[in-house]
């Protein structure tokens, strides 16, 4: 099986370095084989499916640009410092449906959330290993990732603070093993994880957790929610409630965690609450020469038909949500069935050779009995 997944990335990577029409190299401080020594004049330079690799410098940080080009953004080795600001965030709009924008591996290093707008863009857009260390010294006031009027967002293993940490509204948007508001040992937050109006909202693998202020952790106009997840996912709220949703409705696995304080509860507002299994994907970090851990959350005794294939726009198939460009191809991993904890996980070796931005999402076809179900899709890049 090793051998067999090793060949389908390999082929897959060498698919996409085809396509793909330039990679450049920035490096804050120049030298040999860079080609840019800022973000913002390399994003200027590029073309749709282009690649930039940012390379980390000490004392510098990548500074935010304006974008309406397919381009995949990733900082080498997973960290490399990213200068946002709420007034000075990174701005993605107008991407033409066929196009897909894809950023991975930025940390900020100062206080403060990772500030990104996405403005009516038709095509993909991907957020992947973006962390704020710190939240604000004081209780922000401003969003951190914006998502407006855009077909198909994706996020995984975003860590981030803001009020609220993602604002989305007119979109579809699926927010996979993110830690949002999560306290660290210092520092106030302030805000909720999520406020949406009006958009498709898919919750997997949450680590929500809103310490300060009296408000829900996810608020909701108009929306379809989802939340799933395994035991170890969580949405904690000290002060409010857990969820406000006027309108629209709810799906929720009863496998997350839900907490609250004294006096509060997990629900309120008008959406009606439907608990049921939600079947879904999410990874670890995927660097090339090393291990990938993929892990599906299942019902106890379901047979899973693991897929992955190259992303495609997050689209409504009979079976759930599609996130898998299925004109493309796909390849199964072997059939597993669920165990009585519902985790089923593969350890998938990253091969050295595997092009840092290369793009894969990965998914499973739920069986139990006469019924098949999608569980939820998770995009991931090699950063």
């Amino acid at each position: 099986m090793t051998r067999m997944i090793r060949s389908f990335l390999c082929a897959l990577a060498l698919c996409g370095a085809a396509t793909a029409q330039s990679t450049w190299i920035v490096q804050f401080g120049g030298g040999p084989g860079v080609d840019f020594t800022d973000l913002p004049s390399a994003v200027a330079a590029a073309a749709d499916g282009d690649t930039i690799i940012v390379q980390q410098a000490f004392g510098f940080g990548a500074t935010p640009f304006t974008t309406s080009k397919g381009l995949t953004i990733i900082g080498e080795g997973g960290a490399v410092n990213i200068q946002t600001q709420a007034w000075n965030p990174i701005v993605i709009q107008n991407l033409p449906v066929g196009s897909s924008f894809r950023m991975a591996g930025f940390s900020k290093a100062q206080e403060g959330g990772v500030n990104v707008r996405i403005l009516d863009c038709k095509g993909e857009v991907h957020l992947q290993d973006l962390e704020a260390r710190e939240p604000q010294a004081f209780f922000t006031t401003s969003p951190s990732i914006e998502v407006l009027r855009s077909a198909s967002v994706t996020l995984s293993d975003v860590r981030n603070f803001g009020a609220p940490a993602i604002l989305a509204d007119q979109s579809v948007v699926t927010v996979v093993d993110c830690w949002l508001q999560v306290m660290p040992s210092t520092g106030l937050g302030g805000g909720a994880a999520i406020e949406a109006t009006t958009s498709t909202i898919h919750i997997v693998q949450p680590h929500f957790s809103v310490d300060f202020g009296v408000q829900s952790s996810i608020a909701t106009v108009g929306c379809t929610l989802s939340i799933t997840g395994d035991p170890t996912s969580s949405i904690h709220n000290t002060n409010g409630d857990l969820i406000f949703a006027t309108g629209g409705q709810i799906e929720l696995d009863p496998a997350v965690t839900l907490s609250t304080g004294v006096g509060f509860s997990a629900f309120s507002g008008s959406a009606p609450v439907t608990t049921k299994a939600l079947p879904a994907s999410w990874t670890s970090d995927v660097h090339p020469g090393q291990s990938m851990a993929l892990t599906t959350w299942a019902p106890p005794g379901a047979h899973v038909f693991q897929a992955i294939g190259e992303p495609g726009l997050l689209t409504t198939h009979p079976f759930g949500l599609l996130g898998i460009d299925i004109t493309q191809g796909f390849f199964y991993l072997p059939t597993r069935v669920a165990p009585a904890s519902g985790v089923v996980q593969w350890s998938l070796p990253v091969p050295a050779s595997l092009a840092a931005g290369s793009a894969f999402t990965t998914q499973a076809l739920i069986a139990t009995g006469i019924s098949a179900e999608l569980g939820k899709p998770c995009t991931f890049v090699a950063d």
